[in-house]
């Protein structure tokens, strides 16, 4: 008996450290089909200040990845990336005519105007973010399957996609749009005025999500979760109790 509750502690923290964060706000209604659930929250009322820098870059439990901060404002870069202990998925960025500058798809800093509009403040400094824009994309490849996409979305807009492809065959991939997030999370305004925090969990395992936007900008923020501390302390307990009864078996031998 004491063999079960130890696995199973062991067991139910694995599946926390595993679960996205709880967020503040609704769990959308009338989902997309191969979408479990869209939970989120608005990090940036219509007005009111952007994502705080004095969070750092991991905000109620999703960790933003850091892409460094720039020396300008605008486009940056459209150099994708590989995947890495840094980056837990391949990022590549796609522009008709190879196009560069910009307008274009990839890393910006700041805001343009009419062009991107940085989810950051400007007590975060430069600091670097993707944008998907008219006739590109950006595709991001995990390296290994996932059924669960966070990310910091700058402005939702209607005209903002995702498209995530499963790895089996049989249910349709979904792809969502800004519209889907305006309606399942509270908060969110007309295109253009607010941010929010968006964990999009799937009822399949994905490897492949692809961002686009028909009109200027999908300006995003991929993230991971962190395991809440209570999480971790489940967790540790659990190994813990693990390691005690093999010692005991040891001992019996």
């Amino acid at each position: 008996m004491k063999k079960f509750l130890v696995a199973s502690s062991v067991a139910v923290g694995l599946a926390l450290a595993s679960t996205p964060a709880a967020f503040a706000t609704l769990v959308g209604n009338s989902l997309p089909s191969g979408v479990s659930s869209i939970t989120g929250e608005v990090v940036n009322q219509p007005g009111g200040p952007q994502v705080p820098s004095a969070q750092g870059l991991t905000i109620n439990g999703i960790s933003l990845l850091n892409f460094g901060t720039a020396g300008s404002a605008g486009w940056q870069s459209s150099t994708g990336t590989g995947a890495s202990a840094t980056y837990p998925m391949a990022i590549t960025i796609n522009n008709a005519n190879g196009a560069t500058g910009n307008g274009a798809s990839g890393f910006y800093a700041g805001s343009v105007g009419g062009i991107a509009a940085s989810p950051f403040n400007s007590s975060a400094g430069l600091q670097e973010y993707l944008s998907a824009e008219p006739n590109g994309s950006i595709v991001l490849t995990f390296a290994t399957p996932q059924t669960n996409f966070s990310l910091l979305w700058g402005t939702v807009d209607t005209y903002n996609s995702i498209a995530l492809q499963f790895n089996t065959s049989g249910p349709s991939d979904p792809t969502l749009s800004g519209t889907d997030i305006q309606n399942a999370i509270g908060g969110l305004t007309a295109n253009g005025t607010t941010d929010a925090l968006v964990s999009i969990g799937l009822t399949n395992a994905f490897n492949t999500v692809t961002i686009t936007s028909s009109t200027p900008a999908f300006e995003f923020v991929p993230g991971v979760s962190v395991p809440e501390p209570g999480t971790l302390a489940l967790l540790g307990a659990g190994l813990l109790g693990l390691g005690a009864v093999m010692m005991r078996r040891r001992k019996a031998l």
